[in-house]
């Protein structure tokens, strides 16, 4: 089943970024001046610690970084440096004549959408993932574990569309319920999913499917759902350092209450 539809991203790179740096006004007659204002800030900090490390941030000297001054490779590796930490889509695919099983890690990835469930993840260049995706219309995400980390790595090696990462690394597979890749049969969890669209966007490409079957190993549900803890997720951070999943804190979301009248 091939991609839904295509879309390509708006031209950014015609356009004059207006970033210009900006001078900042002097005191006008009738306005505290930044002396006095230091003063009553210093004064109402004393009394708020939280407040003083705040401003401690917000005063530390800032390094600048203009993409177009640093270049693509420079601000793709601050970007993926400051953009974490990045869930791990084990992305299982099939080349069009059955022949090649095909697997590689993508930390470009997110839920899309909810209803209908979709999840997108993103190639950098011509990836193997996403030709085949494009050729078939069909992936696995399969979840990346802990315990997993380098198989996982083992499969990010840029083999040829013909070497399959399954056999390279001596990955155990097993058939898919609803789609033709095979799914990593230790990873805990894993989605089957049909190209829904794909969508160019400069030198990327953003690959979104929808996701018609999904599978949990047992052992990994608490209370009815798939639980962070027994899962040990791994994350991307920048460069070479991954990330484990710490300290995980149980937080409320408060509701919005109208205001009631006296």
């Amino acid at each position: 089943m091939p991609s839904a539809s295509a879309g390509t991203a708006p031209d950014e790179s015609a356009r004059t970024p207006d970033c210009e740096p900006q001078a900042l006004p002097l005191p006008q007659r009738g306005h505290p001046s930044p002396i006095a204002l230091s003063h009553a800030r210093t004064v109402f900090l004393r009394a708020d610690p939280i407040r003083t490390v705040i401003a401690w941030i917000l005063d530390a000297m800032r390094v600048d970084f203009d993409p177009a001054a640093v270049g693509p490779t420079a601000f793709y590796r601050f970007l993926t440096s400051v953009v974490v930490p990045r869930p791990i889509a084990w992305v299982s695919t099939i080349t069009p004549d059955g022949a090649v099983e095909n697997l590689a890690p993508h930390s470009f990835f997110s839920i899309a959408s909810t209803d209908p469930p979709i999840v997108q993840f993103t190639s950098i260049g011509r990836k193997d993932s996403l030709r085949n995706v494009e050729d078939t219309g069909e992936f696995v995400v399969n979840f990346s574990p802990e315990p997993m980390l380098h198989l996982i790595r083992d499969t990010a090696t840029d083999f040829p569309r013909t070497v399959s990462e399954f056999n390279t690394a001596g990955i155990e597979r097993e058939p898919s319920r609803c789609v033709r890749p095979s799914r990593v049969a230790a990873a805990p969890v894993v989605l089957e999913c049909r190209s829904h669209t794909t969508l160019r966007m400069g030198n990327s490409t953003l690959v979104f499917g929808r996701v018609f079957f999904a599978a949990v190993h047992e052992e990994y549900l608490l209370n009815g759902r798939p639980d962070a803890g027994r899962l040990r997720p791994l994350t991307k951070l920048g460069g070479d350092e991954w990330g484990t999943l710490g300290e995980i804190l149980h937080l409320n979301r408060i509701p919005y209450e109208e205001p009631q009248p006296d």
